[in-house]
Protein backbone atom coordinates (compact mmCIF):
# COMPACT_ATOMS: atom_id res chain seq x y z
CA UNK A 1 0.00 0.00 0.00
CA UNK A 2 1.38 3.23 -0.78
CA UNK A 3 1.21 6.75 1.97
CA UNK A 4 -0.07 9.94 0.64
CA UNK A 5 1.95 12.89 0.71
CA UNK A 6 1.19 16.76 1.35
CA UNK A 7 0.90 16.91 -2.29
CA UNK A 8 -1.70 14.32 -2.51
CA UNK A 9 0.91 12.10 -4.54
CA UNK A 10 1.75 8.33 -3.34
CA UNK A 11 5.15 7.67 -1.88
CA UNK A 12 6.05 4.11 -3.33
CA UNK A 13 7.07 1.95 -0.69
CA UNK A 14 10.35 -1.00 -0.73
CA UNK A 15 9.17 -4.18 -0.78
CA UNK A 16 9.67 -6.86 1.82
CA UNK A 17 11.48 -9.75 0.71
CA UNK A 18 7.81 -11.94 1.10
CA UNK A 19 6.39 -9.26 -0.89
CA UNK A 20 9.41 -9.99 -3.55
CA UNK A 21 9.06 -13.75 -3.84
CA UNK A 22 4.90 -13.37 -3.90
CA UNK A 23 5.57 -11.15 -7.11
CA UNK A 24 8.17 -12.67 -8.89
CA UNK A 25 5.99 -15.96 -8.60
CA UNK A 26 3.46 -14.03 -10.66
CA UNK A 27 5.93 -12.27 -13.52
CA UNK A 28 8.31 -14.26 -14.85
CA UNK A 29 10.42 -11.31 -15.59
CA UNK A 30 10.33 -10.65 -11.85
CA UNK A 31 11.19 -14.83 -11.15
CA UNK A 32 14.44 -14.28 -13.44
CA UNK A 33 15.69 -10.92 -11.74
CA UNK A 34 15.06 -12.75 -8.33
CA UNK A 35 16.81 -15.61 -9.16
CA UNK A 36 19.63 -13.88 -11.11
CA UNK A 37 20.24 -11.51 -7.75
CA UNK A 38 20.22 -14.72 -5.30
CA UNK A 39 23.02 -16.60 -8.05
CA UNK A 40 25.24 -13.16 -7.89
CA UNK A 41 24.70 -13.10 -3.79
CA UNK A 42 25.99 -16.81 -3.98
CA UNK A 43 29.13 -16.21 -5.99
CA UNK A 44 30.06 -13.30 -3.85
CA UNK A 45 29.77 -15.12 -0.55
CA UNK A 46 32.17 -18.21 -1.67
CA UNK A 47 33.90 -15.76 -4.18
CA UNK A 48 36.86 -15.89 -1.53
CA UNK A 49 36.87 -19.68 -0.96
CA UNK A 50 37.27 -20.26 -4.82
CA UNK A 51 39.88 -17.89 -4.83
CA UNK A 52 42.26 -19.74 -1.80
CA UNK A 53 41.34 -22.82 -3.40
CA UNK A 54 42.59 -21.83 -6.87
CA UNK A 55 45.65 -20.07 -5.22
CA UNK A 56 46.41 -23.07 -3.11
CA UNK A 57 46.33 -25.29 -6.45
CA UNK A 58 48.87 -23.17 -8.09
CA UNK A 59 50.82 -22.93 -5.08
CA UNK A 60 51.36 -26.99 -5.13
CA UNK A 61 51.60 -27.01 -8.97
CA UNK A 62 54.57 -24.51 -9.04
CA UNK A 63 56.27 -26.64 -6.18
CA UNK A 64 55.70 -30.00 -7.58
CA UNK A 65 57.70 -28.64 -11.14
CA UNK A 66 60.37 -27.28 -8.43
CA UNK A 67 60.94 -30.20 -7.30
CA UNK A 68 60.97 -32.21 -10.67
CA UNK A 69 63.21 -29.56 -12.10
CA UNK A 70 65.18 -30.41 -8.65
CA UNK A 71 65.64 -33.74 -9.05
CA UNK A 72 66.39 -33.77 -13.06
CA UNK A 73 69.56 -31.32 -12.43
CA UNK A 74 70.51 -33.61 -9.65
CA UNK A 75 70.08 -36.83 -11.84
CA UNK A 76 71.67 -34.88 -15.41
CA UNK A 77 74.52 -33.57 -13.16
CA UNK A 78 75.49 -36.91 -11.37
CA UNK A 79 75.24 -38.69 -14.53
CA UNK A 80 78.00 -36.42 -15.99
CA UNK A 81 80.33 -36.53 -13.13
CA UNK A 82 80.31 -40.25 -13.59
CA UNK A 83 80.70 -39.81 -17.26
CA UNK A 84 83.50 -38.00 -16.75
CA UNK A 85 85.48 -40.44 -13.78
CA UNK A 86 85.09 -42.86 -16.82
CA UNK A 87 86.79 -40.80 -19.16
CA UNK A 88 89.70 -40.48 -16.84
CA UNK A 89 90.11 -43.81 -15.57
CA UNK A 90 89.42 -45.59 -18.72
CA UNK A 91 89.21 -43.53 -21.94
CA UNK A 92 92.02 -40.73 -21.19
CA UNK A 93 95.42 -43.23 -20.37
CA UNK A 94 94.04 -45.08 -23.35
CA UNK A 95 94.19 -42.47 -25.71
CA UNK A 96 97.96 -41.18 -23.93
CA UNK A 97 98.73 -45.05 -24.38
CA UNK A 98 98.00 -45.04 -28.15
CA UNK A 99 99.38 -41.36 -28.99
CA UNK A 100 102.87 -42.32 -27.53
CA UNK A 101 102.83 -45.95 -28.83
CA UNK A 102 104.88 -44.94 -32.25
CA UNK A 103 107.57 -42.92 -29.99
CA UNK A 104 107.95 -45.95 -27.89
CA UNK A 105 108.25 -48.53 -30.15
CA UNK A 106 110.94 -46.03 -31.75
CA UNK A 107 112.86 -45.91 -28.70
CA UNK A 108 112.87 -49.80 -28.54
CA UNK A 109 114.17 -50.08 -31.63
CA UNK A 110 116.89 -47.50 -30.93
CA UNK A 111 117.70 -48.87 -27.47
CA UNK A 112 117.75 -53.00 -28.81
CA UNK A 113 120.07 -51.50 -31.64
CA UNK A 114 122.65 -49.67 -29.35
CA UNK A 115 122.20 -52.88 -26.75
CA UNK A 116 122.94 -54.83 -29.56
CA UNK A 117 125.96 -52.95 -31.04
CA UNK A 118 127.70 -52.85 -27.73
CA UNK A 119 126.68 -56.69 -26.62
CA UNK A 120 128.42 -57.25 -30.53
CA UNK A 121 131.77 -54.89 -29.42
CA UNK A 122 132.25 -56.58 -26.08
CA UNK A 123 132.04 -60.29 -27.46
CA UNK A 124 134.56 -59.57 -30.68
CA UNK A 125 136.79 -57.92 -27.78
CA UNK A 126 136.54 -61.11 -25.06
CA UNK A 127 135.53 -63.81 -27.72
CA UNK A 128 138.90 -65.39 -26.80
CA UNK A 129 139.29 -64.65 -23.26
CA UNK A 130 135.76 -64.89 -21.80
CA UNK A 131 134.08 -68.69 -21.65
CA UNK A 132 130.77 -69.28 -23.82
CA UNK A 133 129.10 -69.99 -20.75
CA UNK A 134 129.91 -66.83 -19.12
CA UNK A 135 128.63 -64.99 -22.16
CA UNK A 136 125.66 -66.45 -22.54
CA UNK A 137 125.04 -65.34 -19.09
CA UNK A 138 125.88 -61.64 -19.62
CA UNK A 139 123.86 -61.76 -22.68
CA UNK A 140 120.51 -62.84 -20.76
CA UNK A 141 121.44 -60.73 -17.76
CA UNK A 142 121.56 -57.60 -20.94
CA UNK A 143 118.16 -58.98 -22.14
CA UNK A 144 116.41 -58.83 -19.05
CA UNK A 145 117.74 -55.83 -18.70
CA UNK A 146 116.42 -54.72 -21.60
CA UNK A 147 112.86 -56.41 -21.21
CA UNK A 148 112.67 -54.55 -17.75
CA UNK A 149 113.41 -51.32 -19.26
CA UNK A 150 110.56 -51.51 -21.69
CA UNK A 151 108.60 -52.92 -18.91
CA UNK A 152 109.52 -49.44 -16.46
CA UNK A 153 108.64 -46.99 -20.02
CA UNK A 154 105.28 -48.80 -20.10
CA UNK A 155 104.83 -48.53 -16.30
CA UNK A 156 105.65 -44.94 -16.36
CA UNK A 157 103.40 -43.91 -18.61
CA UNK A 158 100.27 -45.27 -17.04
CA UNK A 159 101.71 -43.89 -13.60
CA UNK A 160 101.55 -40.39 -15.17
CA UNK A 161 97.81 -40.47 -14.90
CA UNK A 162 97.81 -41.23 -11.44
CA UNK A 163 96.72 -38.15 -8.76
CA UNK A 164 97.53 -37.18 -5.78
CA UNK A 165 93.88 -37.07 -4.53
CA UNK A 166 90.84 -39.51 -4.46
CA UNK A 167 90.10 -42.23 -5.91
CA UNK A 168 93.45 -42.32 -7.39
CA UNK A 169 95.47 -42.60 -4.04
CA UNK A 170 94.44 -46.46 -3.88
CA UNK A 171 94.43 -47.01 -7.87
CA UNK A 172 97.68 -49.48 -7.96
CA UNK A 173 100.75 -48.30 -9.27
CA UNK A 174 102.51 -50.12 -12.74
CA UNK A 175 105.40 -52.03 -11.38
CA UNK A 176 108.88 -50.14 -11.95
CA UNK A 177 111.74 -52.67 -11.83
CA UNK A 178 115.32 -52.00 -10.58
CA UNK A 179 117.96 -51.26 -12.58
CA UNK A 180 118.43 -55.46 -11.93
CA UNK A 181 115.51 -56.03 -13.91
CA UNK A 182 114.10 -57.49 -10.40
CA UNK A 183 111.24 -56.00 -8.43
CA UNK A 184 112.11 -54.27 -4.94
CA UNK A 185 110.77 -56.41 -2.23
CA UNK A 186 109.46 -52.36 -0.75
CA UNK A 187 107.39 -51.90 -3.92
CA UNK A 188 104.20 -50.11 -2.58
CA UNK A 189 101.20 -51.49 -4.00
CA UNK A 190 99.66 -47.88 -4.63
CA UNK A 191 99.99 -44.08 -3.19
CA UNK A 192 98.02 -44.72 0.23
CA UNK A 193 101.07 -47.70 0.60
CA UNK A 194 103.99 -45.03 -0.11
CA UNK A 195 102.30 -42.46 1.95
CA UNK A 196 102.73 -44.89 5.03
CA UNK A 197 105.88 -45.99 5.21
CA UNK A 198 108.16 -44.68 7.53
CA UNK A 199 111.09 -42.51 7.11
CA UNK A 200 113.78 -45.74 7.62
CA UNK A 201 111.51 -48.32 4.56
CA UNK A 202 111.07 -45.48 2.47
CA UNK A 203 114.72 -44.68 2.64
CA UNK A 204 115.80 -48.84 2.04
CA UNK A 205 113.02 -48.63 -1.32
CA UNK A 206 115.05 -45.29 -2.79
CA UNK A 207 118.07 -47.31 -2.11
CA UNK A 208 117.27 -50.52 -4.30
CA UNK A 209 116.67 -48.02 -7.07
CA UNK A 210 120.19 -46.09 -6.54
CA UNK A 211 118.44 -43.16 -5.89
CA UNK A 212 119.80 -40.06 -3.51
CA UNK A 213 118.22 -40.11 0.05
CA UNK A 214 117.49 -36.78 1.60
CA UNK A 215 116.67 -35.83 4.77
CA UNK A 216 113.20 -34.69 4.07
CA UNK A 217 110.72 -37.44 4.32
CA UNK A 218 108.76 -35.23 1.44
CA UNK A 219 111.10 -34.90 -0.74
CA UNK A 220 112.17 -38.35 -0.85
CA UNK A 221 108.58 -39.29 -1.26
CA UNK A 222 108.38 -36.83 -4.46
CA UNK A 223 111.49 -38.38 -5.73
CA UNK A 224 110.56 -41.85 -6.06
CA UNK A 225 107.20 -40.90 -7.21
CA UNK A 226 108.81 -38.99 -10.05
CA UNK A 227 111.09 -42.05 -10.64
CA UNK A 228 108.02 -44.02 -11.13
CA UNK A 229 106.33 -41.05 -13.60
CA UNK A 230 104.11 -39.76 -11.23
CA UNK A 231 104.19 -36.05 -12.27
CA UNK A 232 102.66 -33.91 -9.29
CA UNK A 233 104.35 -33.51 -6.21
CA UNK A 234 103.13 -33.96 -2.91
CA UNK A 235 102.07 -31.64 0.04
CA UNK A 236 101.30 -32.69 3.68
CA UNK A 237 98.56 -30.54 5.28
CA UNK A 238 96.26 -30.97 8.36
CA UNK A 239 93.69 -32.84 6.27
CA UNK A 240 96.32 -34.93 4.75
CA UNK A 241 98.74 -35.97 2.18
CA UNK A 242 97.71 -33.54 -0.78
CA UNK A 243 99.07 -32.03 -4.04
CA UNK A 244 101.40 -29.79 -3.75
CA UNK A 245 100.64 -25.92 -5.07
Amino acid sequence: MASASSDNTATPRAQSPETRTNAAQSNPLMNQLFSLETLIQNLNDVSPTIEGVVAKEETDRRARKLYQDSTKYKNDHSSRVEDMKTKIREDYPKQIVRSLKPHIQANIKLEVASQAKSEIDVQFKNKVSIPLEQQLKETEEQLEQARAALSNSKARINNATIEIAEPWLTEPLELVYKADGKKSEFWPADLNSLIAYSPDVLKKLLGDYQLPVDKEHRTNLNRFMGHIGIKERISFTSDGPAKAK
